[in-house]
């Protein structure tokens, strides 16, 4: 096992950074007061920034995953079958999808954090937000005046707690493994019909498919760095913005 996999595996996440504690922050409206956590994203982001674990992503042997929000809103529970018997709000339902992750992906380490939109905007720069832009939305039930799917999206993506999670497959194929396990379709009713023991074929509707994967090594290396700069500037965050 690769020595930064390895300190990435030991790292010990504050309460703060759980789906439960974040929720409860967003709610509150404190997201702003996290500044005891400041130890431990100093030495989550040195450790996510290190030369070996770039190295890691350009071999394909890490992939970063991404848990939606509102899970208890999004995902179908007549869809997950053996599930533990446990209360199905959003932090249980998270720990359920993380849970469904198999060989050879491990996964090495997760957090929580309520984005804003700036880091929406930043994350899905890469295509998807340009795309989107330029069509109408698809639910203007559910959103405060959307102007087109962007919007809408955007809306969505800083409505609650994500969960961004790093997973490891020493066979450098994690990107596909990933990609398989969650559903390669951003389209839930095309794989519900295709793919339905996916994890995405879950989801109830395909504005709310639960997860990300990155689509390569240097879609990984990208999406990290960005979660380095998220993490950085976290304790700054007001839940307004």
């Amino acid at each position: 096992m690769p020595n930064v996999i390895d300190k990435l595996r030991a790292i010990e996440v504050p309460e703060a950074f759980s789906r439960q504690r974040m929720w409860e922050l967003f709610a509150q409206g404190t997201l702003g007061i996290l500044q005891e956590t400041v130890p431990f994203i100093e030495e989550l982001t040195n450790i996510l920034g290190s030369k070996e674990l770039d190295e890691l992503a350009a071999e394909g042997k890490t992939t970063l995953a991404i848990v939606k929000p509102k899970l208890d809103l999004s995902i179908d529970l007549e869809a997950i079958g053996d599930a533990p018997k446990v209360v199905f709000d959003d932090p249980s339902l998270t720990e359920f999808l993380l849970h469904q992750i198999k060989p050879p992906l491990e996964l090495v380490f997760h957090a929580s954090l309520v984005m804003n939109g700036d880091m929406v905007y930043n994350f899905y720069s890469d295509g998807p937000r340009q795309k989107m832009q330029n069509l109408p939305p698809e639910f203007p039930e559910r959103y405060q005046c959307p102007q087109n799917r962007w919007d809408e999206w955007a809306a969505y993506m800083t409505s609650g707690p994500v969960t961004f999670a790093l997973l490891f497959s020493a066979d450098g194929q994690a990107v596909d493994h990933w990609r398989t396990q969650m559903g390669k379709d951003w389209n839930v009713d095309r794989l519900k019909l295709t793919d339905p023991n996916s994890l995405r074929a879950k989801a109830m509707d395909r504005d709310r498919n639960l997860l990300h994967g990155s689509d390569s090594p240097k879609s990984v290396r990208r999406e990290i760095d960005l979660l380095v700069e998220f993490l950085d500037s976290y304790t700054a965050i007001p839940v307004s913005e």
